[in-house]
């Protein structure tokens, strides 16, 4: 079920709730995702959206600087939904490997960690 909750091992959301547990983060987007799956609820992500994720800007407690999570903002508001919601497997899939393109090589993390121990 983790390995699931995890998008098959392409982002690690459970270590959130550990860090959560642990007083090391204080986030409530890891609990709402959280409630969704345990739910079996479906969370839409869009290529292009309706509004702008500003986030990421550096200035957030949890969220680095990055431009990994824009999208194009559309002002054209046709939505149309299928009669049945389910979960589009080939969207799932699309997601994890986005998920699995922003991890770092491991060289590139360790350096970055003797940069924040030594203050390089």
């Amino acid at each position: 079920m983790i390995y699931d909750f995890n998008l098959n091992g392409a982002y690690r959301y459970f270590d959130y709730i550990k860090l959560n547990k642990k007083g090391r983060i204080d986030t409530w987007a890891i609990f709402w995702y959280a409630s969704s799956y345990i739910n079996n609820g479906l969370s839409l992500h869009p290529s292009t959206s309706f509004v702008k994720n500003i986030g990421h800007d550096g200035l957030g407690v949890n969220c680095a600087n990055t431009d990994d999570f824009d999208v194009e903002v559309t002002y054209s508001y046709d939505v149309l939904f299928q009669e049945k919601i389910s979960e589009n497997i080939d969207a799932r899939k699309a997601f994890e490997d986005f998920f699995i393109g922003l991890k770092k090589p491991l060289i590139e993390k360790i350096y970055k960690k003797l940069r924040v121990i030594f203050k390089w």
